[in-house]
């Protein structure tokens, strides 16, 4: 992973670096806004940090001019400020800031941070040109997500992410079910324009045949054929608004050795903490079973994470 630093005070850069070391993050140093354009140029980055004053062109103006680039505006900045609560501040939130570090910040702070946009990778490189639409709302999707994630807050993460799936795969009815103490899943979140039958609010790990592999594999499933679903009561559900396919996505109780390791994660070692349960009216693609796959690795490790912070609050 590698990200830019952009700051004009040469401690903290020193400062940066040490905090990062255990972490193995690759981080290049610009000490002006105009140098780290160069660098932006030549080098690929996952995410960028910048101080908002700076001699020259500060972080308002690099932020605004990135934003307008075709390219560049794809990569998430996050802007360090002494007083985040500024018009200052105000203004780069509005000009696209996916988040803000607060002067004088600790290693743990900055770790959560590049931790948060470490499970995203290269949120592009899965998508061809022709598919320009799809990227973008999927671009706004992880984004939204970063943004949840610093200001930890679990209930807006979760919200945006129903909403994000809603408007790319366009659902009729999703919602989120999450582990009760008794081992069954409780329905606290949906979205769309038709709500889960009443039957369907509470669930058990095997009530379905998607929810039975779910259960034992962990991992995402997908089916075009909701309308014979056994469970006689969502079938008949499913009939009433024309529902013909399903996918159930899991959320998995990460560790932080687990949250970077992300795709690579051995799923069944794992605890399945809840899911995502969709149903529309229009059959899946393969293409399109692919992108909400890649779209669940990523962002099950920063839900994970978010969910499982000493800063949760509580769910609804």
């Amino acid at each position: 992973m590698t990200i830019l630093y952009i700051e004009d005070d040469y401690e903290y850069h020193n400062m940066v670096d040490f905090m990062l070391e255990p972490l193995k993050v690759k981080t290049l140093h610009a000490y002006s806004v105009q140098e780290g354009i160069d660098m932006l140029k030549s080098n690929k980055v996952s995410f960028i940090l910048s101080d908002i004053n700076m001699e020259g062109m500060d972080g308002l103006s690099f932020l605004a001019a990135i934003k307008r680039d075709k390219v560049l505006s794809r990569i998430p900045i996050v802007i360090v400020t002494g007083d985040p609560s500024s018009e200052k501040a105000r203004f780069a939130n509005e000009q696209g800031a996916v988040g803000f570090l607060s002067k004088p910040f600790t290693q743990n702070e900055l770790a959560y941070l590049v931790k948060t946009f470490a499970v995203l990778g290269d949120i592009y490189s899965t998508l061809d040109a022709s598919e320009e639409i799809l990227m973008r709302k999927k671009q706004k999707l992880m984004m939204s997500l970063a943004k949840n994630s610093l200001e930890r807050d679990f209930e807006k993460a979760i919200t945006s992410y129903i909403g994000g799936l809603n408007e790319i795969f366009d659902f009729d009815a999703i919602s989120f079910y999450q582990r009760t103490p008794s081992g069954e899943f409780s329905l606290l979140k949906e979205g769309g324009t038709v709500n889960f039958p009443m039957e369907a609010r509470v669930v058990r790990g095997h009530q379905t045949p998607s929810l039975t592999r779910l259960y034992d594999e962990k991992t995402e499933v997908f089916s075009n054929d909701a309308l014979n679903i056994p469970d006689h009561h969502i079938r008949n559900w499913a009939h009433k608004y024309n529902l013909t396919s399903e996918i159930i996505l899991p959320f998995l109780n990460l560790d932080d050795k687990d949250f970077l390791l992300g795709a690579g994660t051995n799923r069944k070692t794992v605890q399945l903490d809840g899911f995502f349960w969709g149903f529309r009216n229009a059959i899946f693609s393969t293409g399109e079973s692919d992108i909400i796959k890649r779209l669940s690795v990523q962002a099950n490790p920063i839900l994970s994470h978010l969910s499982n912070s000493t800063l949760k609050k509580k769910l609804f």
